[in-house]
């Protein structure tokens, strides 16, 4: 989501499992929706009303012990029990993801320096070795206004899962859409998933990205933030939010924000894998370039403008 040249205070909805709904004059842009495999145990999510993630999304894998999954905070710290990984943005910024050097040169120094392939701005990680793991994964938040009108924060999901040495996980950072003084943009959803490819890999934990926030229309953060549900959030916003893994009903244009994309399919359900609309996860999630500023990887724009 980003914003317009006309003073429509459109606010673009967040990326997620489904996308959440865009808004035009009133009511802000819903959070997307988030979603855990049946293959997760222990899982808990903080979304809507407790959505707890500022700023880019984030992804921590650990041995048990490693960290706190009960906490429900920004940052549950690491403990000397284990060791974790955390994977970020890598700086990365707007409607695309990290490129391969800004990955190498984001890890450089860390316990994932050489380990992570990037295709297609997502990040693809190889099980070391064969056990449980815990997740932290958390959605980014939507663009805002100013510091009184913030965007939506993005919801966050913690679990365990064994997993093989030699698996493969694609691991899709959700990046925080662009303040705007008229038209924040939506935050992008984070997902890992299992596999090397978008097109095929299940997903494993999807965490909502929130939605855009400016002044004019009423506040309701369990609708603008990230979700817990996997449907989209609508805070009294326009068209229709997406429900099982697709996006919302409107893509928007150079003059309106549209909604969020889905895990399956783009803004507007479209399958498409190009054009300037918010893409879905198996179309190589995009945020949205209808219109400037850009909502987040994974998130959607708002006007002059993924998931």
């Amino acid at each position: 989501a980003g914003s317009n040249n006309n003073a429509d205070w459109d606010k673009a909805g967040g990326g997620g499992y489904s996308g959440g709904n865009h808004a035009y004059d009133a009511g802000q842009g819903g959070g997307g929706g988030s979603f855990y495999a049946t293959t997760i145990s222990n899982a808990i999510v903080y979304g809507s009303g407790s959505a707890p993630n500022i700023g880019h999304g984030m992804v921590k894998i650990g041995p048990p012990g490693s960290f706190n999954i009960s906490s429900n905070t920004e940052d549950s710290g690491s403990t000397p029990d284990g060791t974790t990984v955390q994977f970020s943005n890598c700086n990365k910024t707007g409607a695309d993801g990290p490129s391969q050097s800004n990955c190498d040169s984001y890890y450089n120094g860390t316990d994932l320096a050489g380990d992570v392939t990037v295709s297609s701005g997502m990040q693809i990680w190889t099980v070391p070795t064969s056990g449980t793991y815990y997740f932290e994964v958390s959605g980014a938040q939507g663009g805002s206004q100013n510091s009184s009108y913030y965007g939506g924060y993005g919801a966050k999901i913690t679990g365990q899962i064994n997993l093989n040495a030699g698996q493969q996980l694609l691991i899709s950072i959700g990046q925080k859409g662009s303040d705007d003084g008229d038209s924040p943009g939506g935050g992008g959803g984070t997902v890992v998933a299992l596999g090397n490819s978008y097109t095929s890999a299940d997903p494993l934990f999807v965490a909502g990205g929130g939605g855009g926030r400016s002044q004019n229309g009423s506040a309701n953060y369990s609708q603008i933030n990230g979700q817990s549900g996997t449907s989209g959030g609508n805070s009294s916003g326009a068209g229709n939010a997406g429900t099982n893994g697709n996006g919302a009903s409107y893509q928007g244009h150079g003059n309106n924000s549209g909604g969020g994309a889905g895990f399956f399919t783009g803004s507007g359900s479209s399958t498409a894998t190009s054009g300037n609309h918010a893409r879905g996860f198996r179309q190589g999630y995009r945020g949205s370039t209808m219109a400037g500023p850009y909502g987040g990887f994974g998130g959607d724009r708002a006007p002059n403008l993924a998931d």
